[in-house]
């Protein structure tokens, strides 16, 4: 992974960190759904991506 991709996945993470701040449900379903794919895409923290959505789906923030 480039510098340039790994800024990318920060930017997403920290954007990720501030909807889960901020505890808007809308922001973190949004921001989850485009990083999970990215992190997919690129076969990226496969068992954390799997955790993270189990536990959003336990919070009815996503489906």
């Amino acid at each position: 992974m480039d510098e340039n991709e790994r800024a990318e996945f920060m930017v997403m993470l920290e954007g990720f960190a501030a909807a889960l701040d901020a505890r808007d449900s809308l922001m973190i379903k949004a921001i989850w759904t485009g990083l999970k794919k990215a992190l997919n895409a690129r076969k990226l923290c496969a068992k954390e991506v799997e955790k993270t959505s189990e536990v959003l789906r336990l919070y009815l923030v996503t489906k």
